[in-house]
Order: structure tokens, then sequence, then C-alpha cells
């Protein structure tokens, strides 16, 4: 089986890097789909339907069939992407959607993170 997450995150300096004063946000709607854009079976052949982030804002897919998959946000409101695509994957920020490593079985690919900051531009306060 394959695993993809990681999390969603306040980006306190407005960066596009996770820091230590930036904390999850918990409650954030993230989907999982096909590359194409297609509903996605777990290995028992159930439809993975959307997850939540946890309090620490962090969100897990499993048991999925070897492959790459795309993972989308839904940002709530208030709320947008900070800066994307920064160097260093497994620190940086995504926007809107990703596509995963292609992955075979017995991987994972914890490094799909979401910044965001206020819609505003101005920054989130850090929470602890």
């Amino acid at each position: 089986m394959v695993t993809i997450g990681n999390k969603v995150w306040r980006d306190v300096k407005g960066d596009g890097y996770q820091n230590r004063k930036d904390r999850g946000i918990p409650g954030v709607k993230v989907t999982i789909s096909t590359t194409a854009g297609g509903a996605v079976t777990d290995i028992f052949g159930n439809v993975v339907g959307p997850v939540f982030t946890n309090k620490k804002g962090l969100y897990k897919f499993s048991d999925l069939p070897a492959g790459q998959y795309k993972v989308t946000v839904t940002y709530p409101p208030g709320l947008r992407p900070t800066i994307a695509n920064r160097p260093g994957r497994k620190r940086n920020s995504s926007t809107g959607s990703v596509i995963s490593s292609n992955l075979r079985l017995g991987q994972s690919d914890n490094s799909l993170d979401f910044g965001m900051v206020a819609f505003d531009n101005t920054l989130l306060p850090s929470t602890s």
C-alpha cells in the first residue's frame, strides 16, 4: 500500500517555508484524485473521500495502490496560499493542488504541504 499526506499550516512569516513558529490549521478539507482528476479507489476497492486536517493540521490518505496522485486543498474563508514552490519540497508550500511522487507499494510521500496566510495580505498570528 501507499500513503500520502502531511500538513496544512499557517505561514507566520509569509515566506512559503515551514518555520518553527508555523502551526497547523485544523479542519481543512483535503481531497485526492488521480492525476487526471478521476476518483481514487483504495486497495480494498473503496472510493477514497475527502479528509479533514486534525488539530495539528495533519492529514493522511492511506491504503492506496501504487501510483501518482493529485492532492487538493480547499482554502477556508479568509485564507489564501502563501508563496509556493520554494526550494526544498519537504519544507515548502504548495498552492491549491500538488502531484505526489510516483510511488511503489510500501512507499509514502509526506511532502504535500499547504501554507496559508490571510486573504487581505496580513499574516496570521501563530497559535499553539
